[in-house]
């Protein structure tokens, strides 16, 4: 079993540490050099139970478990799916708890979060926010 330290010293390749502190359930940070943990949580995801890491973009958990599209234009009806993963294009908007219209990729993974594809436009009622 390879031993990682925070701190750069290595005792067999990267690759090989990053593999281990994954299976340990950490990542790297590369930045700070610090390991964070992380805790696997479970996302409902049209009505599929997936499991998905906590403070991760929603839009990478649905992407890691369901390689589809995760909504359809309102104007042409194409598929649509995250492209920049940064909330530029508007490209992943989907309905997370319940409040349609919402970033994907920068809305983060939470415990017991419900997601939607969104299709077509929003639906206005009078207990939408």
């Amino acid at each position: 079993m390879p031993a990682c330290y925070p701190d750069g010293y290595w005792t067999t390749s990267r690759t090989t540490c990053f593999n281990h502190l994954e299976q340990e359930g950490c990542r790297m940070s590369a930045q700070r050099e610090s390991i964070e943990i992380f805790r696997t949580v479970p996302l409902c995801f049209q009505g599929d139970m997936i499991t998905a890491k906590e403070g991760e973009p929603v839009a990478a958990a649905i992407l890691a478990t369901h390689p589809d599209f995760t909504g359809k234009s309102p104007v042409s009806g194409r598929r649509r799916s995250p492209y920049c993963m940064m909330g530029l294009c508007f490209e992943c908007l989907m309905e997370i708890d319940g409040i349609p219209n919402q970033r994907a990729c920068v809305a983060s993974v939470r415990m017991n979060m419900t997601v939607r594809k969104q299709i077509g436009t929003r639906s206005f009622s009078a207990g939408s926010k």
